[in-house]
């Protein structure tokens, strides 16, 4: 119980930060529904879903968690760069983050199914996700070092 209040008091003030980035994330991506940024939002609307997945705020590793907001924020700012013009470029780089992350939902789904759970694919994971920030908002910074060759390297460890 002990436990449960000291990580209660830990995430409490992380919250409004995170609803109002989500708040944000809405507003911007209701703009450009029904419009030519389908594939965007389509890998927009699975991303958040996926962050936002039932359980999130006890499943989500604590160091992943805080990062919530700079992800939402990343994600404001892609759909930013899209209304500006940015959309070949969207493109492009969701087809390198397409493809690492369609790699760890089918193994995300395997190791389910074995009711396997391994740190290095929920590693991966994050990565993935910090590769997003990088590649569509960088000037937010990354948690970690990420690029293609060290996700590539992290799969390796799965």
């Amino acid at each position: 119980v002990e436990r449960i209040g000291i990580a209660t008091q830990e995430v409490a003030p992380l919250l409004p930060r995170m609803f109002a980035a989500y708040h944000r994330v809405r507003l911007a991506l209701d703009s450009i529904q029904g419009t030519r940024y389908q594939a965007a939002c389509f890998d927009i609307n699975e991303q958040l879903d996926q962050l936002f997945v039932t359980g999130f705020l006890v499943d989500a590793p604590w160091p992943w968690l805080q990062e919530f907001p700079r992800y939402l924020e990343a994600i404001v700012y892609r759909i930013d760069k899209l209304r500006s013009g940015g959309q070949s470029r969207d493109d492009e780089l969701l087809n390198t983050t397409t493809h690492y992350w369609n790699r760890y939902l089918q193994r995300a789904e395997e190791d389910a199914q074995l009711q396997r759970i391994s740190p290095e694919l929920i590693e991966y994971r994050w990565l993935v996700e910090e590769l997003r920030v990088s590649l569509f908002a960088q000037h937010l910074g990354t948690r970690v070092k990420v690029s293609p060759q060290r996700i590539e390297k992290q799969w390796e460890r799965v």
